[in-house]
C-alpha cells in the first residue's frame, strides 16, 4: 500500500537523522550518554530497515556497536565495583581497560564511512507493504520474543539474554508503527521489562567475567528474576492477543483486518471464534470489525447487511438497561450471542455467570 511505504520511509529518514545526531556527538565526545544514545539509535535505525525493506544490518553499524559495547561494559563493571566498595586490583585493570576500548572506539567512529552507511540505508527499496504484511512481520517478532515463556522464569542467563534482545527488536519495532493497540501504555510496558532483563545481564556478565562479590551479586539477581514472573511478563497483555491471531493469519478475514486498523480487542474475540472453530466469515468479521467504529452504512456497503448488523446489535445502545441489552441479543439470535460470549471471554469475564444471568 502506498501510504504504508510513504510512512515507512518516512519513519526510517528520521531514524537516519537521528543516527547522524548521535555519531557526531559520539565523534565529539564519548560520555556514557552519547555512546548510549548511538546505540539505540542504532538498533532503532536496524529495525526501520528491516521494516521497511527487509534488511536487518545496514553494513557499517556492526562494528560500532561492538567497540561500543565494549566501552558500556567497562562503564557497567566499573559502576558495580563502586557500588559494592571496589575490588583490590580489578579497578586498576577495569580502568585501563576502558581506556584502550574508549581508543578503539574513536578511531573505529574515525574510520567509519558514515556517508556511505546513510547512502545505503535512503537507497533501499522501500518493498509494497500492506498493513495484513506488517502484521506478519511484528507477529513474528512478538512470537520469537514469546517463544521463552516457558523458560525465562527458571533464570537462565543465556534464555534471558535472548529474551532481550527479541523484547529489543519488537519494542523498536512497533515504535515506528501507528496501529490503535500500540498504545504509550503497551510501550512503557516494554521498556521496564527490557530496563529489567538489561539490569539481569549486567550482573550475569559481570560474575561471569570477575566473579567478584557474586554473593551480593546473585542475592541481588534473584530479586530481579521475582519481578520477571508472568505479572511482569503479561504487562504487555494487549500485545499477547495478538500473537494468538497471528498464528492463525491463514485463515483470516484480510478485507476485514485491512479496514480495523487492528484493534486488539477485535484481535481477541476473532482468535476466541477461531479457537471454538467458528467457520462463518461474516462472524469471524464482525469480531474483527466491531471495534472500528465505522458507519452501521460504511460496514453495509463493504462488507454486507449481516456483517453491519451483527457489529451493530453487538453495541449497548445509549440509555439502554441490562435487561433490554440482553434481551436484545437474545432476541438477535444464535449468532450474535455467540459473538457477544466471545467478546465477555476475550474481556475475562465470567461466561457462565453471565450466561446463568442474562442469556
Amino acid at each position: 500500500m502506498v501510504e504504508n511505504e510513504e510512512l515507512m520511509k518516512e519513519e526510517l529518514e528520521k531514524r537516519v537523522k537521528k543516527f547522524l545526531k548521535c555519531f557526531e556527538d559520539a565523534r565529539e565526545e564519548l560520555s556514557e550518554e552519547n555512546i548510549h544514545d548511538l546505540r539505540i539509535s542504532i538498533q532503532r535505525l536496524r529495525a526501520s530497515c528491516y521494516l521497511a525493506a527487509g534488511m536487518s544490518n545496514p553494513k557499517g553499524l556492526k562494528r560500532i556497536m561492538k567497540a561500543s559495547g565494549e566501552v558500556r561494559d567497562c562503564h557497567i563493571a566499573l559502576s558495580i565495583i563502586d557500588e559494592f566498595g571496589g575490588v583490590p586490583g580489578l579497578e586498576g585493570l577495569l580502568t585501563l581497560k576502558l581506556q584502550n576500548n574508549m581508543e578503539n572506539l574513536r578511531v573505529v567512529l574515525a574510520k567509519t564511512d558514515v556517508e556511505s552507511i546513510v547512502e545505503r540505508v535512503r537507497g533501499l527499496r522501500i518493498r509494497e507493504t500492506s498493513n495484513f504484511d506488517i502484521m506478519r512481520i511484528i507477529a513474528d517478532l512478538f512470537l520469537e520474543f514469546k517463544s521463552f515463556e516457558g523458560s525465562y522464569a527458571e533464570g537462565d542467563p543465556a534464555v534471558l539474554h535472548k529474551m532481550r534482545i527479541a523484547l529489543k527488536k519488537l519494542r523498536y519495532t512497533l515504535e515506528a508503527l501507528k496501529y490503535s493497540f500500540i498504545d504509550d501504555e503497551l510501550l512503557k510496558s516494554m521498556h521496564e521489562l527490557q530496563q529489567l532483563l538489561g539490569e539481569i545481564h549486567d550482573i550475569d556478565l559481570f560474575i561471569e567475567r570477575f566473579g567478584a562479590h557474586r554473593d551480593l551479586l546473585s542475592e541481588r539477581r534473584r530479586a530481579l528474576i521475582s519481578e520477571l514472573q508472568f505479572d511482569r511478563v503479561n504487562a504487555i497483555e494487549p500485545f499477547m492477543k495478538v500473537s494468538i491471531l497471528s498464528q492463525k493469519f491463514q485463515s483470516a478475514p484480510e478485507d476485514a483486518m485491512e479496514y480495523a486498523e487492528y484493534s486488539s480487542h477485535g484481535f481477541g474475540c476473532y482468535a476466541i471464534l477461531k479457537e471454538y472453530q467458528v467457520k462463518d466469515e461474516d462472524i469471524l468479521k464482525a469480531a474483527i470489525l466491531k471495534d472500528s467504529g465505522a458507519p452501521t452504512s460504511e460496514l453495509k456497503e463493504i462488507f454486507g447487511e449481516r456483517v453491519a448488523w451483527l457489529v451493530s446489535e453487538i453495541k449497548r445502545r445509549e440509555g439502554e438497561s441490562d435487561e433490554d441489552f440482553f434481551k436484545r441479543l437474545r432476541e438477535g439470535g444464535s449468532d450474535l450471542m455467540l459473538l457477544k460470549l466471545a467478546e465477555a471471554k476475550e474481556k475475562g469475564e465470567d461466561i457462565e455467570k453471565l450466561m446463568d444471568e442474562n442469556l
